[in-house]
């Protein structure tokens, strides 16, 4: 397993985005606030090492 991490800011286009990857590989999220700027989120995905591709390309308009 391998995990990636972002910050990100939400919004209804990520959400789908994230419900997508939920969908459609074996993955687990782990969001939380930042205390920095609260218009953010940090989120980590663990997920397998061949799918992390995958991850980066659906975060990749959000990043």
């Amino acid at each position: 397993m391998k995990t990636v991490a972002y910050y990100l800011e939400p919004n209804a286009d990520l959400s789908l985005a994230l419900n997508i990857i939920v969908e459609a590989i074996p993955c687990f999220l782990r969001p939380a606030p930042t205390e920095e700027d609260e218009s953010f989120f940090y989120l980590e995905i663990e997920c397998r090492a061949e799918d992390v591709r995958f991850v980066e390309e659906m975060l990749a308009p959000f990043v």
